[in-house]
């Protein structure tokens, strides 16, 4: 469940000294963009390459 991710990922924030609102504002974000774990963790999105032809 989604709303799981973003709670752990607002601890995980929360604990590595980030204000609360800014943690949960974070967490929200990344949750919205599918960038969340299952256990809260980030997942980066792969740049695409521009290759020009």
């Amino acid at each position: 469940m989604a709303n799981d991710r973003v709670s752990k990922k607002i601890k995980k924030l929360r604990h590595e000294g980030v204000p609360e609102k800014q943690a949960v504002a974070e967490a929200m974000n990344m949750g919205r963009e599918g960038r969340l774990g299952p256990r809260g963790g980030y997942h980066r999105k792969k740049k695409r390459s521009s290759k020009s032809q």
